[in-house]
């Protein structure tokens, strides 16, 4: 039997040791490799898990708050069931169910200005002229759609002229609803109103006995309403308009009076009222 030389047996040894130990070296490099993938991709899906749940929070805290508004809007407009009352000129009602006030301010001419706040004070229909039988649709707290109707207004010798109105629940407008007109302010409307007066065809205006072009009628109104101070009158109405210059003279007393192309004589204050109705109902 061949026997090794001691000297070359413990060579082979030595080239063995750095070849074990790179092969660990390797090992342990893959090893740690694939804990890092293995961390790193647990991390990913822990942080995309993280992402959807907080997705699915927010979009349920969406549907929460949906939900809670149509829950609102549906006992608001449940408990506001048909409500008629009466309200006296330059007075207000608070609905409570409905959590809302109706205000009204002087009846004349068949017309009064109708505004509505919710319970904070807060304006949801700004002042608006309405005569018997119109119908305002608006939309209140929470969304809830609302229609008042002028039932009433009457006018009372002795006593506070008063108006009768209902509030009820109310679906989208509809072409059968007749909406109030959109409101113009009062110095438009006069403004109008001097136009129709100097536009007006085949008509003739009547002061003091004596007969008078359109034109010239219109010129002498606007006359005596900057001269009244009508015009730097930021509280005046086209009513006060009609009542204070064109209704009579300011010198006899007499009405003003308007001859109709039929030949009819009315006064002039029915006529501009009558041409203020149109005005306001966008006419």
């Amino acid at each position: 039997m061949t026997r090794v030389p001691l000297e070359y047996a413990s060579e082979r040894r030595r080239r063995r040791v750095p070849v074990l130990a790179i092969g660990l070296g390797l090992m342990i490099v893959v090893l740690i490799g694939i804990v890092f993938v293995l961390v790193e991709r647990q991390r990913q899906t822990q942080q995309a898990l993280l992402v959807s749940k907080m997705a699915e929070a927010q979009l349920l805290s969406q549907m929460q708050v949906a939900r809670a508004a149509q829950l609102q809007a549906a006992a608001t407009q449940a408990s506001a069931t048909p409500a008629e009352f009466r309200l006296e000129q330059r007075g207000a009602h608070v609905l409570e169910d409905a959590k809302v006030r109706v205000s009204i301010g002087d009846i004349t001419g068949g017309r009064v200005r109708v505004s509505v706040e919710d319970d904070t004070g807060r304006l949801l229909v700004e002042a608006r002229s309405m005569r018997q039988g119109d119908v305002l649709q608006f939309t209140g707290p929470a969304d809830a759609s609302f229609r008042l109707e002028l039932l009433e207004l009457t006018n009372l010798l002795i006593g506070n002229d008063f108006a009768r109105l209902r509030l009820s629940p109310a679906a989208p407008a509809t072409q059968a609803t007749r909406p109030a007109a959109p409101e113009l302010t009062e110095t438009q409307k006069i403004d109008l109103l001097l136009a129709r007066v100097a536009g007006a065809r085949n008509i003739v205006f009547i002061r003091n006995g004596s007969e008078h072009a359109p034109p010239e009628a219109a010129d002498h109104l606007r006359m005596k309403w900057d001269q009244a101070g009508g015009a730097s009158d930021s509280d005046a109405t086209a009513l006060d308009f009609i009542e204070r210059v064109a209704t009579r003279s300011s010198l006899s007393g007499r009405q003003y009076r308007v001859r109709l192309p039929d030949g009819r004589e009315i006064t002039a204050a029915d006529w501009l009222r009558e041409q203020l109705r149109q005005i306001e109902e966008g006419r």
